[in-house]
């Protein structure tokens, strides 16, 4: 009987162990900056930014999204958290997969909706699966809205 507690015990650890590195999810943080003029609303309380991160695999052919996410910022918000959620299958780990972030800021239009004032986008480096899905941070180089 103790040997088998053992066991389960032993057989628990490692299939905690290994739910852990399958659910590994890359963090990423879109930062931006906003030109000086001409990207103003009338408050800043009103305006919003629309973040949206999309994962193209630049190895298939033709090159295929293979994750989207979009988050909504305050107006006075510099930056923006993902967490990559992706499911890519690169059996050779090559350096297929580009990270797109576009900032869109938006201003109230005066009717309970919203106008684009400007955006801006910025791409990654190239990133391989295991990247993607590991748990290092993963950098994005900064958007420029204007």
């Amino acid at each position: 009987m103790k040997r088998l507690i053992q066991i389960i015990a032993v057989l628990s650890v490692i299939c905690f162990a290994g739910m852990q590195t399958v659910n590994a999810q890359a963090p990423v943080q879109i930062t931006w900056t906003l030109a000086e003029s001409g990207c103003n609303c009338h408050t800043l309380q009103d305006s919003i930014y629309r973040v949206i991160i999309s994962v193209v695999d630049v190895c298939a052919q033709p090159p295929a999204e293979i994750y989207n996410d979009v988050n909504i910022e305050s107006g006075s918000a510099s930056s923006s958290d993902f967490i990559l959620d992706v499911d890519c299958n690169d059996y050779n780990n090559e350096p297929c997969f580009r990270i797109i972030a576009t900032v869109i800021k938006l201003c109230p239009d005066g009717y309970g909706g919203y106008t684009i004032e400007c955006q801006g986008y910025s791409i990654s480096d190239l990133f391989t699966c295991d990247e993607l899905q590991g748990t290092t941070p993963l950098s994005v180089p900064i958007v420029h809205v204007d």
